[in-house]
Formats: structure tokens, sequence, C-alpha cells
């Protein structure tokens, strides 16, 4: 279940928040470069392999939108995760943070993130 939500998550934060323009959609080269800062989902979707339509929109559940995916320019990456509090607030919950290394291919523009345990996630970016 962890796996496939993070899978979820690097999916839609990386087709949402790096396309320049959904209209005019190109597949040019990606600057690996640009990868390195902090980034936060603010929205998902499902993008067909075959098509490229849309084929279901998300919504990111309440405290996932705090969620940092840090990339560093070592290929290191951490993912601080956010969660309901008792009192219903969203708090850090350092004991759920993953942390492990990242490559980026240029000539697909696909992004693998993995731990310890193996592949966390995997996605093309737009």
């Amino acid at each position: 279940m962890k796996r496939t939500f993070f899978l979820f998550i690097a999916v839609s934060l990386l087709t949402t928040s790096c396309r320049k323009d959904d209209d005019n959609y190109n597949n040019d080269t990606i600057n690996p470069e640009l990868l390195v800062a902090t980034w936060r989902p603010t929205s998902a979707k499902i993008i067909s392999g075959v098509d490229g339509s849309t084929l279901d929109p998300l919504d990111i559940p309440t405290c996932r939108n705090l969620w940092e995916y840090i990339y560093e320019s070592n290929g290191s990456f951490i993912l601080k995760k956010y969660a309901k509090n008792a009192d219903g607030e969203c708090t850090r919950r350092e004991d759920w943070d993953d942390h492990g290394i990242y490559t980026f291919d240029p000539s697909t523009n696909t992004l693998k993130m993995e731990d310890d345990e193996g592949i966390l996630g995997e996605t093309e970016i737009f």
C-alpha cells in the first residue's frame, strides 16, 4: 500500500508540476538540474500511456498536499510526510519519511526513486 501510494503521488506530482503547457505538450528533454528542488503535490491525474488522454482526475487527500519531495543535487531524495494528529491537525510524521536515491534518464524523461528495499516509483516527467 505504501509503495502504491508513493508511486501515485510521485506520478501526480511530476506530471502536474513539471508540465510547461498542457495544451501544447511536446517531448522535449528535461534539464535534470531543474529537478533539484523541494516539490509539493497540488493535484493528481492518471494519464493514458496509449493516447495521452486524462483517464481520471484525483483529489489529494488532506495533509498529503503538505508532503515534501526533496531532490538533492547528489542524487538523493527525502520524502517528508504529514498526517492528522489526535486534534485533527496536519503534523509532520518523521517516522513515515522515505529516504533514498533517484536517477533521471533525460533520453526518456524518466525519474526512478529507490530506497534500501527497492524501487519506490518510476515515472515519465512531462
